[in-house]
């Protein structure tokens, strides 16, 4: 939880059952921390393009603004309940008089989602596990492929 003040009002910010009932949020904060914003697109995940890599991070670069906003307005709905419009633009007075950047405030909304335990709470830890586990089963699987068709290399030239 994290109290704010804006207007010389205090908000609190907090990431419980309200945020976590917030299919959106959790929707988008996972595809966020999970790398799917990243390699989503992909034509092969396990080996993207450098193209798709950059692209992957433009995406989610020019998300954060509305990433932001949809974080913020999870965050008080349990205290707070505003309408999504009014949590917007508290959030932007919130940023004007306390000079952040869209990505420091995903960086504390982020660090405070983790302290009031919003990814156990939500599922999202448990299923970044089995999705990990379920790669690291599918690599094991994967036939070996030989190396030896390929020329030598020697150390000098």
């Amino acid at each position: 939880m994290k109290i704010i003040t804006v207007d010389n009002k205090e908000y609190k910010i907090e990431y419980s059952f309200e945020a976590a009932e917030y299919k959106e949020l959790v929707q988008r904060v996972f595809k966020r921390i999970s790398g799917f914003d990243i390699f989503g697109r992909a034509k092969d995940m396990e080996r993207p393009t450098t193209n798709e890599i950059i692209q992957g991070r433009l995406d989610m670069f020019s998300d954060t603004p509305e990433l932001c906003k949809i974080m913020f307005y999870g965050g008080l709905m349990e205290n707070n309940r505003v309408p999504y419009d009014e949590a917007s633009t508290l959030m932007k007075k919130y940023m004007k008089e306390n000079k952040l950047s869209y990505q420091k405030v995903f960086e504390e909304l982020e660090t405070c989602m983790e302290d009031d335990g919003f990814f156990d709470l939500s599922g999202i830890s448990e299923l970044l596990k089995s999705i990990e586990q379920a790669s690291k089963e599918i690599t094991e699987k994967m036939p070996k492929v030989p190396q030896d068709h390929k020329k030598k290399q020697t150390g000098t030239k």
